[in-house]
């Protein structure tokens, strides 16, 4: 049974903030939420709704591409905008859950998800994330989780299918407090579990994601997203990558950024492939040497050793497809 709370419509992001108390949640789409109330992981004593505010459901892009947290998942997959400048954003956008969560759910909600581990989600396990010992999946059953930054105590995978393209993207995200507005790069605002064991984010309470902002810059490099699932549709992904760069006039890779879904429990840059990358000729031979060099420093589980070699061809594919070579696995 869930339990009673106050429930709060605001139609804007001050009166938001002053309703928010030592035991509130915000909600937009509230899928997550409510599956975590539902589930009985949490509970609060008062719920604030931010789908009424206007100000945060918005599509920009008349110098940068800015989009509001309050902007539902199928209108960013929607946007002719985002659809030209920046495919693999309005793939990744489309290719999440539903059509029906798609239109309910947020851009922001989907970034600040919770982990979507069953050992998490059960109130029969008292986990390392919810401030137990032990982090079950370790050991337990462990083939949907993370190959790497699952040392330190807990291996979820970050649930969200909007952070990996945005993260490659280098995008920033716009926060408001008490006192200002602050800026972070989403590349710096998840948390690793050796950071930080029972926060993902940092998005602290009492605070209001804005928006997202992407520069222009880097929507107008190529770039590559592939999301494989075990079955259907709605599934949540098993591997999921996003490639942005460019192949400058000499024919050499440049720019090259790579990051992993379904991979830690960050979105998780390649950066030693990137390095190598760098002014690297774009051929299959040059790329194929990069791919097999990949991965060596990947911690796989027991059952998910599999994800190595399927993220290896995710990473041949898309190199070859921003190189515009025809791959050959």
């Amino acid at each position: 049974m869930i339990k009673d709370f106050e429930y709060y419509l605001p139609k804007a992001t001050e009166q938001a903030l002053t309703l928010f108390s030592k035991n509130s949640a915000y909600k937009a789409g509230g899928i997550d939420l409510l599956d975590l109330l539902k589930e009985n992981i949490v509970s609060y004593d008062s719920i604030i709704n931010l789908s009424g505010i206007d100000s945060l459901d918005f599509i920009d892009t008349e110098i940068d591409l800015k989009i509001g947290a309050g902007v539902s998942i199928q209108k960013i997959a929607d946007s002719q905008p985002i659809q030209k400048y920046c495919p693999a954003l309005s793939e990744s956008a489309s290719e999440i859950a539903t059509p029906h969560i798609r239109n309910i759910a947020t851009l922001g909600g989907n970034l600040c998800q919770k982990p979507r581990c069953w050992y998490f989600r059960s109130k029969d396990f008292d986990c390392s994330r919810k401030g137990g010992k032990v982090c079950f999946a370790i050991d337990g059953e462990n083939k949907y989780h993370s190959i790497y930054g699952n040392q330190d105590g807990c291996a979820f995978v970050n649930p969200s299918g909007m952070a990996t393209v945005l993260t490659a993207l280098n995008a920033r995200l716009q926060i408001l407090t008490k006192k200002e507005i602050k800026t972070i790069n989403l590349r710096d605002f998840y948390y690793l579990p050796a950071e930080k064991l029972t926060c993902e984010h940092k998005l602290n309470d009492g605070e209001i994601l804005l928006s997202v902002t992407v520069e222009k810059e880097n929507l107008l490099r190529k770039n590559y997203y592939c999301k494989i699932k075990e079955k259907q549709s709605s599934d949540w992904p098993i591997a999921e990558i996003c490639i942005i760069g460019g192949i400058n006039s000499l024919g050499n890779f440049e720019n090259v950024s790579i990051v992993l879904g379904s991979a830690a429990p960050i979105p998780w840059r390649m950066i030693k492939e990137e390095k190598k990358l760098e002014g690297l000729q774009a051929t299959t031979k040059y790329i194929g040497n990069v791919v097999e060099s990949s991965f060596s420093d990947a911690n796989p589980l027991r059952d998910n050793a599999y994800k190595v070699k399927l993220f290896r061809t995710l990473l041949y594919r898309g190199l070859c497809s921003i190189a515009g070579l025809e791959s050959e696995r």
